[in-house]
């Protein structure tokens, strides 16, 4: 029976001492989440128009939004019309032929056809091949009626280079397939050539779209993207071309703006523009910081703009609400180890 007590005894100085040493040596409190969260910066977006918004992110912890999949306004259900004929709708066409097309088709003839002849390219099969189906005259009254510019002589070969883009294997593959070579499998493969199921599916083209239907969307687009280059250039000369996507929306190029798309569940991303340093990135991946004299545009996967009200908030917060959550497990665990 001494001995039991004695035993006890020890045990309970041992806790003793245990927990006093632990007292004495427990790492301070963490901080919360919200004193980790660095202050919120304004910064620069430049929205869908072309303006340059002064932006600061608004980010309420307690129902952070990270669910970016779901931003920008969805397309009406009942409109059935190809993004590409909406954006080449919305252009001011007799504007357009006003200020961007000064000359008549006999005069950019005679200004610019034979520059374009230098080039060599009415030797080839291929042009006389164009020559046939689409002869010059109509070719250039058929872009001036969609809106196309002719400022100069390079939207002159621009224009007959896209009629040299309908030849070849772009209309044959149209009517019969030309299948792309695998040079890893030694095998033709239908999906990566040519054919009228791969442009429709491309441009999102109904299955009876003709030829001539199909020629004439991409005209069309051709239209928007350079309007879109003309109309960035002329609000802000550092703009030096750009992309526009199926859908219309334009991405220009400048070295003072920076484009960035940001995996919202990954963290990776694609920058588009000026090349920028590790820390410029980290700056403004993480807390939303634009890099010194650039303006920044977000961008979704597909290039596309994201609207200045739905900006996803800076990285480092949704990596709080990681570190949240592991805290607060880790003081349920400290609660029941101490329980």
């Amino acid at each position: 029976m001494k001995k039991r007590m004695i035993l006890i005894t020890i045990i309970l100085i041992v806790f003793a001492i245990g927990i006093s040493v632990y007292i004495a040596h427990r790492p301070p409190p963490l901080l919360s989440v919200q004193e980790q969260i660095p202050v919120p910066k304004p910064h620069e977006h430049v929205a869908p128009d072309g303006t340059t918004v002064q932006h600061t992110h608004i980010y309420d912890f307690a129902t952070p939004d990270t669910d970016t999949d779901k931003m920008g306004a969805s397309p009406l259900a009942n409109d059935t019309k190809h993004p590409i004929q909406r954006a080449w709708e919305r252009l001011d066409l007799a504007a357009i032929k006003k200020k961007y097309q000064p000359y008549t088709l006999a005069e950019m003839k005679e200004m610019w056809h034979n520059d374009y002849l230098e080039y060599g390219l009415t030797k080839s099969e291929l042009e006389s091949a164009a020559e046939e189906y689409y002869p010059t005259d109509q070719w250039l009254n058929d872009l001036m009626v969609l809106g196309h510019p002719f400022i100069d002589s390079g939207h002159y070969h621009l224009a007959l280079g896209r009629r040299l883009g309908m030849m070849g294997p772009t209309r044959d593959g149209w009517y019969s397939g030309i299948p792309k070579y695998d040079s890893w499998t030694r095998e033709l493969v239908p999906w990566g050539g040519f054919s009228k199921e791969n442009f429709l599916a491309e441009y999102e083209l109904p299955s009876d779209t003709t030829w001539d239907e199909f020629v004439e969307t991409l005209n069309k687009f051709s239209v928007v993207r350079l309007m879109n280059v003309l109309h960035a250039e002329e609000i802000d000369p550092d703009v030096d071309g750009g992309v526009t996507s199926l859908d219309g929306s334009f991405l220009p190029f400048s070295p003072n703006l920076v484009n960035v798309h940001i995996d919202p569940k990954t963290g990776r991303t694609k920058f588009i523009g000026p090349s920028l340093t590790a820390a410029e990135e980290d700056a403004l991946v993480n807390y939303g910081v634009a890099p010194e004299g650039m303006s920044v545009v977000y961008i979704d996967a597909n290039d596309k703009p994201i609207p200045v009200g739905n900006v996803p908030p800076r990285f480092y917060e949704r990596n709080m609400k990681e570190l949240a959550k592991a805290q607060s497990l880790l003081q349920q665990q400290i609660k029941e180890h101490e329980l």
